[in-house]
């Protein structure tokens, strides 16, 4: 199990031990670089509060392309759209076979 609830940027380390583990725990904080901007809450890039986003064209989900690794995404911050079981965010998140975490969320490992 890997647990890796903040970072930037997927580096090859990460990337490395992302793909070597059975379940993935990543940071889930935004979904998108400018989503505290869009939202009027804050005047700051995911990127720059130390969070690389889930989604874009270098999110995540795009940097993991299809790893066979269970990912579940946390740290979820409340201006994420993809807590929104019926948004296009959370669909996307779920046809790249993601999950969110959830309070009381339990694994058998």
């Amino acid at each position: 199990m890997l647990f890796a609830p903040v970072f930037n940027a997927i580096d090859d380390t990460l990337a490395e031990a992302i793909a070597t583990a059975d379940v993935a725990f990543l940071d889930g904080t935004f979904f998108y670089d400018d989503e505290m901007i869009a939202r009027d809450l804050m005047d700051k890039r995911a990127r720059h509060l130390g969070h690389q986003p889930v989604g874009g064209d270098d999110g995540t989900l795009v940097q993991l392309g299809e790893i066979e690794t269970r990912v579940i995404f946390t740290h979820i911050n409340n201006s994420n759209p993809s807590l929104d079981r019926d948004s296009e965010e959370y669909a996307t998140l779920r046809e790249a076979g993601a999950e969110l975490a959830y309070d009381g969320m339990e694994l058998t490992l």
